[in-house]
């Protein structure tokens, strides 16, 4: 798993934390404009290896409040990480657009529809997954100057 902080950007005490699962494909970037006033957003993704960085186990001891979304692909390791951090101070727990199968033709993503995304991410597609991922048209080139640097990365190549 990668993760980064973004440090609380007023005054506030500076003890509360939003982490967020972030969805597959996606990394910090697409997050880097979201502002909680009093708390750091900590966005979490990249789960190929599904062990917490010591480093992100500790950050989290230093917090009185924490507050968790996950979102997608994020779903499963997000309860993970809860079902292992119980004694984390976590005030709200909120799942979107997830299952804990997230490529399963019974109760997730379909495996042919998965594969078909991926196909996308292939020249002349690239657009369209940003848009996708941005929800609607007018947001899509917001989106695509923060998109994921996996995504834009490949974008650029093809």
């Amino acid at each position: 798993m990668k993760f980064h902080v973004f440090p609380a950007k007023d005054n506030s005490s500076h003890d509360r934390a939003l982490l967020i699962f972030a969805g597959w494909g996606m990394d910090e970037k697409p997050f880097s404009r979201l502002h909680l006033p009093g708390y750091h957003i900590i966005v979490i993704w990249d789960y190929r290896d599904n062990r917490f960085p010591d480093r992100l186990e500790r950050t989290m001891e230093t917090f009185g409040e924490i507050a968790v979304i996950a979102w997608s692909f994020g779903v499963p390791a997000a309860t993970d990480f809860l079902l292992s951090h119980r004694s984390l101070p976590v005030t709200a727990r909120i799942a979107v657009n997830g299952t804990m199968h997230p490529v399963d033709n019974q109760k997730g993503i379909p495996e042919d529809i998965f594969r078909g995304h991926l196909k996308v991410l292939m020249k002349n597609h690239c657009r369209n997954f940003i848009c996708a991922c941005a929800g609607r048209v007018r947001q899509c080139d917001c989106f695509q100057r923060h998109s994921p640097t996996a995504v834009r990365r490949n974008c650029e190549k093809n």
